[in-house]
């Protein structure tokens, strides 16, 4: 069996963004961690906290570490970057199987379905916020790997990091009869698990939101950063989400959309891209 651990990133307000990547975007992030190395990674993670308490940090905040924010402000910028490559080759260590799901407002409508404007509720979630409906698209995309990987069938552990429900509060979900979604939320602080969320989560925002800056504006900080993080997700097996052939040198915000409007073309699903000649021209 396998243990899943859930987190969620935007960049609500953020004035960087792109026709497929709006700061109104909700993006829900699960990293499946088999039962043969479940100990091996709490150990680990356990060390890893230890290193970081003589400094106050009961937590691994990779938006804060990395923009050196709180009690992060004791490390320079280049012991920040050595501390992001050490956790990658941590996490390259484990090749964890990690999916990635991104909603909007419009995402439904996008692709054909229509819910009502009211509340649906399902087990205390409202099946019209475009939030929850990201991360039962998520489940989705979770199944499917256990299906295709031939998973047991069975009760699967899900902890995600409180926000969405308070910590404390526990759901059942059953998915396709084979599986049921155990979830718990919890303080990311009391569950070292949900720091390997975090650090996805974070990476995937961070690449996302480099790729559509204007690129006069990105520093070799940036550049640094998604160099690290590109070397610890490769050759990892993840869902909803693909390293690009960009040059992060010149490319822009349009060339990051064109890359979406080729799926979306592949995908017979252009929607209200339909005119995607200007990304061409």
């Amino acid at each position: 069996m396998a243990t899943i651990v859930i987190d969620d990133s935007g960049s609500p307000g953020d004035n960087i963004e792109s026709q497929f990547l709006t700061n109104l975007r909700k993006t829900w992030v699960a990293v499946l961690i088999n039962d043969s190395c479940l100990k091996s990674l709490q150990k680990d993670l356990k060390y890893i906290k230890n290193l970081f308490k003589k400094f106050n940090i009961d937590e691994l905040h990779f938006a804060d570490l990395i923009n050196g924010n709180g009690n992060y402000k004791v490390f320079t910028q280049e012991k920040r970057l050595a501390l992001l490559d050490a956790f990658c080759m941590f996490f390259r260590q484990y090749k964890l199987p990690f999916f990635v799901q991104t909603t909007n407002p419009d995402t439904l409508g996008e692709n054909g379905l229509i819910l009502a404007l009211k509340k649906i509720s399902y087990k205390g979630l409202d099946l019209a916020d475009y939030e929850v409906q990201g991360l039962f698209l998520l489940f989705l995309r979770v199944v499917e790997y256990l299906k295709e990987n031939n998973m047991p069938n069975g009760d699967y552990e899900i902890i995600i990091d409180e926000g969405l429900k308070k910590a404390g509060t526990r759901l059942e979900i059953p998915l396709f009869q084979e599986y049921t979604f155990k979830l718990k939320f919890e303080q990311s602080k009391n569950n070292l698990l949900l720091q390997i969320a975090d650090f996805v989560a974070y990476s995937v925002n961070r690449m996302q939101r480099t790729m559509v800056k204007d690129p006069a504006l990105r520093t070799s900080f940036d550049k640094e950063v998604i160099y690290i993080i590109s070397e610890a997700f490769h050759d990892c097996n993840a869902s909803g989400v693909k390293l690009v052939g960009m040059d992060i040198n010149i490319s822009t915000k349009d060339d990051y959309d064109y890359e979406h409007i080729k799926q979306r073309m592949k995908d017979g699903n252009i929607g209200k891209y339909w005119d995607y000649r200007k990304f061409v021209n």
